[in-house]
C-alpha cells in the first residue's frame, strides 16, 4: 500500500482495438509498464446482427490478440487485466454488447488472462438497490452514472460517479484474487497465427499525426 505507483492513461475516445493494436507498442509498451489495463467495451460492440458474423467477430478477436502477444514478446511482461464496463443501451444493443464480451472472452480466456466484469458489478448492485426500492428503474440508476440527452438516450462515458464505481470493480477484483491478475502468464500458441498471420505477428507502423508526410485538407480532429 505504501508503494508508489505511477498511472499512464493512453486511452483514446470513438476508437476500436484495431487503433489500439496500432498504437500499442508507441503508446502502452514504451512505458515498460508493470501492469496493463485494456478495455474496448463500448467501441468494439458490435453495431446491428450484420456486424456479427465471423469476420467481425475474428476480426475484434484479432487485434486483442495482438495487443496481447506484443506484451508476451517484451523483454518485461507487464500482468494484463481486461475490463467490461457499462454501456447504457436498450435491451436489443445490451445483447449485441453481451456478444462481443463473449468474443473477448474466448481469447482472454485461451491467455488465462483476468477480467474485471465491471458490468456485472453494476447489475448486481441495481439488483441490491431494487430489493430496498422495489419501484427503482433501470433507466433511474443509469442517471445516477451516466448523462441522459433530451431523446432518452444515455452518454456512453459516465458521469465521475461511475468511473468511481469502476475503480472500486477494479479494487476489489484485485483485492479478492491477486493470484488471479498477478500471475505470470506463459507463451501460448497464437488462437489464429494459421488463419491471420499476418494480423497477429504485424508490427506495426505508426505515422504520426505531425508527420510531413501526412497532409490534410478539412476539417481533422487528431488525435
Amino acid at each position: 500500500p505504501l508503494r508508489p505507483i505511477q498511472a499512464v492513461n493512453v486511452g483514446l475516445g470513438g476508437t476500436g482495438s484495431e487503433y489500439g493494436a496500432i498504437r500499442f507498442a508507441r503508446d502502452v509498451l514504451s512505458h515498460k509498464p508493470d501492469l496493463v489495463f485494456i478495455e474496448f467495451s463500448c467501441n468494439d460492440c458490435p453495431s446491428c446482427d450484420a456486424d456479427c458474423d465471423d469476420t467481425g467477430k475474428r476480426e475484434r478477436q484479432i487485434y486483442l490478440e495482438s495487443m496481447i502477444r506484443q506484451c508476451m514478446e517484451t523483454e518485461k511482461v507487464p500482468s494484463i487485466v481486461y475490463m467490461h464496463v457499462p454501456v447504457p443501451y436498450d435491451d436489443e444493443a445490451m445483447r449485441l454488447y453481451r456478444m462481443g464480451c463473449a468474443w473477448k472472452q474466448e481469447v482472454l480466456d485461451h491467455y488465462g488472462i483476468g477480467t474485471v466484469d465491471a458490468m456485472a458489478d453494476f447489475m448486481h448492485e441495481f439488483d441490491s438497490r431494487r430489493k430496498k426500492h422495489p419501484c427503482l428503474t433501470l433507466e433511474e440508476f443509469y442517471r445516477q452514472y451516466y448523462e441522459q440527452y433530451e431523446n432518452g438516450d444515455f452518454n456512453v462515458h459516465p458521469y465521475a460517479s461511475g468511473y468511481l464505481f469502476f475503480a472500486h470493480s477494479v479494487i476489489n477484483a484485485l483485492c479478492k484474487m491477486p493470484e488471479k491478475y498477478f500471475s505470470p502468464f506463459q507463451m501460448k500458441e497464437e488462437l489464429y497465427c494459421k488463419e491471420h498471420q499476418h494480423e497477429v505477428r504485424e508490427r506495426y507502423c505508426y505515422i504520426s499525426a505531425a508527420s510531413e508526410r501526412i497532409s490534410y485538407e478539412g476539417d481533422w480532429a487528431l488525435y
